[in-house]
């Protein structure tokens, strides 16, 4: 029998008999415009990728700005220098700003082997960790989002992200980007892959991720009062308390 390597890092130590690959949004026309512009209510596919394989990495940074009005600078290169450059706003000098959610108005959908219905369907800041269209640093195995000072908790916030989730597929992989915005959303993207000479064993999973909220979301804090008797008497039975955790099972000691 083979030796086991254990840790998360063991598939290094094995020879893989896979195909390497990478899709992204270079500008095919020789020039420097490596950026997508999405219109509003469009959907683009950034990858259809046929056959057995399994997405290994998603990187992105975009940009969604808003025109303020006319400028010093001539309007008809902001798609050449603001989105690239990140000319900060003064007056006289730039023309637009950033819509400050267009992380939730953006959609990111991904599909496995010829599915009719997507089995991601998150918007873009949600699926990357960015709560509330606000970015911030983020180091984690499967997620990391990179942000400079002056963009970190701004509503809108430029940003640069990663995923490392493994995402097999036996037949077809198909990722979509559907701007629902009113006005265009520009997207910058690399995404890696593998392909195989054989299909995934029946025990493979296949990623999912799905976004839900209730909104408006009332909550429980408008019926608390200061000074009110749940706040200031143990309540100790069950009744008008709410249970976080029930486990059963079995510890050990030491």
């Amino acid at each position: 029998m083979a030796q086991q390597y254990g840790g998360f890092l063991q598939s290094l130590a094995t020879v893989r008999d896979a195909k390497t690959g990478r899709l992204s949004s270079w500008d095919q026309s020789g020039k420097n415009q490596d950026y997508w512009l999405i219109g509003p209510g469009e959907s683009v596919t950034l990858a259809d990728i046929q056959g057995a394989g399994c997405i290994t990495h998603i990187w992105m940074t975009q940009f969604c700005r808003r025109v303020l009005g006319a400028s010093v600078i001539d309007p008809k290169m902001g798609q050449w220098i603001a989105p690239v450059n990140e000319i900060h706003n003064a007056l006289g000098v730039c023309w637009e700003v950033a819509d400050p959610h267009y992380y939730r108005k953006v959609l990111i959908k991904m599909y496995w082997d010829n599915a009719e219905e997507p089995s991601v369907v998150v918007p873009l800041g949600d699926f990357f960790c960015i709560g509330h269209s606000m970015p911030g640093n983020i180091n984690t195995l499967p997620i990391n989002i990179s942000t400079k000072p002056e963009e970190r908790y701004k509503f809108g916030g430029s940003a640069a992200l990663n995923c490392f989730f493994p995402m097999p597929f036996n037949t077809r992989a198909v990722i979509e980007i559907e701007n629902q915005n009113d006005i265009p959303y520009g997207q910058y993207f690399y995404i890696d892959y593998e392909m195989y000479a054989e299909e995934h064993k029946d025990d493979i999973a296949y990623f999912h991720a799905n976004w839900k909220r209730a909104n408006p979301c009332n909550g429980w804090g408008p019926e608390l009062q200061t000074n009110s008797p749940e706040v200031n008497i143990s309540t100790l039975s069950a009744e008008g308390n709410y249970e976080v955790l029930n486990v059963e099972g079995e510890g050990h000691d030491g």
